[in-house]
C-alpha cells in the first residue's frame, strides 16, 4: 500500500494500512550541568518504518546540537545579574502519525541570560511515497506556485495580522501589522517561514518563530488555516 502521488485529480491521498497509527514510544532527557538543567523529550519510531528511520536520524541529530549549545569552556564566568541556572527545554508536538505520514515540531527554548529566551522552531513532515519516505515542504502541497502565492495573501495573512493585533491588545502595546504584512506578502522571497509549518487532521498550521513577524519578545506565532478553505489549492487530500 503506497501514498497516490498522481491520480486522476493529482491529489495525494492516504489509503489503506498506510492510515493506521505508527507506533512510537518515547525518550527522556533529566540532566543538570554546570550552570544549565536540561529537560527534553522526543518520539522514537520504529526502525522498520522508512519514516520512522529518516525521522529517527533527524530527532538524534537534532537534540545532539541542542545539547551542544549548552556547552561552555571551563572558564567561562556569568554575569552578576544573569538568572542562574540557564535552562534548554526540548518540547515536541506530534500533530499526525500515521504510517504513510508523520507531521511534528519541536519548539526548544534556550535561556542563556539576557531578557528574552531563544526559541528554535523545528518541523518535520514526512510522507510515504512510492515506497520511500520524502520528506514535504510547502511547494509540496500545492497544486503550483500561483496557489501556493493565493494561500498565504488570502488565508494565512489575514489570520497573521489578527493574531499580531490581538496578542498586542492582551498586552496592551501597539502592533507593528506593517512588520507583519512586509513579511508574510511576498511568496518565497522574504522572511516568512513557509516550510515552518505541520499539518494537523483539519488544517495546515504554520509554527513562525519570534521575530518572524513580530517583535522577538512576543514569542511564537502558530497559524491554522482550514483545509476545507484551500482544499482546490492543494495536492493532498488527508481524510483522517
Amino acid at each position: 500500500m503506497q501514498l497516490n502521488t498522481f491520480n486522476t485529480q493529482g491529489v495525494w491521498r492516504l489509503t489503506g494500512a498506510l492510515r493506521e497509527p505508527l507506533p512510537r514510544r518515547y525518550r527522556y532527557i533529566r540532566e543538570r550541568r554546570r550552570y544549565y538543567w536540561i529537560k527534553a523529550s522526543y518520539p522514537v519510531f520504529p526502525k522498520n518504518s522508512p519514516i520512522g528511520a529518516e525521522i529517527n536520524q533527524i530527532i538524534q541529530s537534532y537534540v545532539k546540537q541542542m545539547r551542544e549549545n549548552t556547552t561552555l569552556p571551563d572558564n567561562y564566568k556569568p554575569e552578576p545579574l544573569e538568572g542562574l541556572p540557564y535552562f534548554l527545554i526540548m518540547v515536541n508536538t506530534v500533530s499526525i502519525c500515521r504510517r504513510g505520514l508523520v507531521s511534528m515540531y519541536f519548539d526548544t527554548i534556550l535561556y542563556s541570560g539576557g531578557a528574552n529566551e531563544i526559541h528554535d522552531i523545528l518541523t518535520i513532515n514526512f510522507a510515504l511515497v512510492n515506497g520511500k519516505a520524502k520528506q514535504l515542504n510547502f511547494d509540496d502541497l500545492v497544486r503550483s506556485e500561483e496557489d501556493g502565492e493565493i494561500i498565504i495573501r488570502r488565508h494565512a495573512l489575514p489570520r497573521i495580522l489578527d493574531a499580531v493585533e490581538r496578542r498586542h491588545r492582551r498586552t496592551g502595546s501597539a502592533p507593528s501589522l506593517q512588520l507583519a504584512a512586509q513579511s508574510a506578502t511576498y511568496y518565497g522571497r522574504s522572511e516568512f517561514s513557509y516550510d515552518s509549518f505541520v499539518l494537523t487532521p483539519t488544517a495546515i498550521m504554520w509554527v513562525l518563530p519570534p521575530g518572524d513577524v513580530d517583535a522577538y519578545a512576543f514569542g511564537v506565532y502558530p497559524i491554522k488555516v482550514p483545509y476545507a478553505e484551500i482544499q482546490h489549492r492543494l495536492r493532498v487530500r488527508l481524510d483522517l
